[in-house]
């Protein structure tokens, strides 16, 4: 999705961050992962203050993809409440949860709704098979 940075791109990039939060997530972020998640952050802050459609379609996919971060980001933009390491790793601890609960509830009801199906459909046959007798 994003061309690698070099040292150079990654210097001009931090030195138009906004926020704390940011720098924050670059340094308690693996190298490996950097590239991932700290590029849409900055892009993030930078779409924040941008208008139109374009802008406001990427600021959702960065909503989607980092809801936690976005919200951190916002929060510090609209409130100037910086977020610190400690409350991040517990929003974030709070988030895993409720989506893996949310996923769980999600897999139970299809579960339930395929078991309905097959059950309407074996009542189904069963008639057919009763009126033709």
């Amino acid at each position: 999705m994003f061309a690698t940075l070099n040292f150079d791109e990654w210097a001009t990039q931090l030195h138009h961050v906004k926020t704390r939060f940011v720098p924050d997530r670059i340094r308690e972020t693996s190298f490996e992962d950097r590239e991932r998640m700290i590029r849409p952050l900055l892009a993030f802050e930078r779409l924040i203050t941008s208008q139109g459609y374009i802008a406001g379609m990427a600021r959702r996919m960065c909503e989607n993809t980092f809801p936690v971060e976005t919200a951190c980001i916002l929060r510090e933009l609209n409130d100037g409440i910086h977020t610190s390491n400690e409350e991040y790793v517990r929003l974030l601890q709070t988030h895993n949860r409720r989506t893996a609960r949310q996923r769980r509830l999600t897999a139970l009801r299809d579960a339930q709704q395929a078991r309905r199906t097959r059950q309407q459909a074996f009542e189904f046959w069963e008639s057919m098979r009763k009126s033709e007798l």
